[in-house]
């Protein structure tokens, strides 16, 4: 059976603002913020287009910045927590931005490496990757067992770009989305994925 899939990246942060390494910081999103709160409309008005604002199943990240954008989005609609669906582990860098770590030598290794090398004390792409698949699969096998034939999961960037990227097999940042965008795509298992189309407000 094909699953309509949507992913969507949270809301803005403090952190998403100052452009920091936003991973396991419970940041709150900044809902004072106007620009934001427009995207935020425009977004719901765009999924009611795509004939996903009532998905049948809504997963999000145990991340507060997610649970909030979901809420928002998919109002009164209950969510299904997938914890490994958490944003990479970026170790030293967590919470730094790159005026910050442009001195430190870990950083720039990090940078020539094309983000392959493994944050130092975090995770790497690879089992971030892996990581966040096997919560792909949590999600797409809950829905078939309960028969629902859509789902929205309200992610991180990092997410997007780990799940797109090995289900189109194809470079890890050609997924890179800015807050409250994402893509959408028909999944039909073993790695079937077919109409991906970039969704934003």
């Amino acid at each position: 059976m094909k699953l309509e899939v949507l992913l969507l990246r949270h809301g803005q942060t403090q952190g998403n603002l100052e452009k920091r390494y936003i991973g396991k910081t419970d940041e709150p999103l900044l809902l004072d913020d106007t620009e934001s709160m427009r995207k935020i409309s425009a977004l719901q008005k765009r999924l009611e287009q795509e004939v996903i604002a009532g998905s049948q199943k809504l997963f999000v990240s145990p991340m507060l910045r997610c649970r909030q954008t979901a809420e928002l989005l998919f109002p009164g609609q209950e969510q299904v927590v997938i914890d490994k669906l958490r944003e990479m582990d970026f170790g030293r860098f967590e919470a730094k931005n790159y005026m910050e770590l442009s001195a430190e030598p870990a950083y720039q290794a990090w940078i020539d490496s094309d983000g392959r090398l493994p944050f130092p004390e975090g995770e790497d792409r690879e089992c971030f990757i892996k990581r966040t698949m096997e919560g792909f699969r949590q999600m797409t096998e809950q829905a078939w067992r309960e028969n629902c034939g859509q789902i929205a999961a309200v992610v991180h960037g990092g997410s997007i770009m780990a799940i797109l990227s090995c289900l189109m097999q194809d470079d890890y940042f050609a997924y890179q989305v800015p807050n409250l965008a994402g893509y959408a795509f028909q999944y039909e298992g073993a790695g079937k994925i077919q109409a991906v189309r970039r969704i934003e407000p």
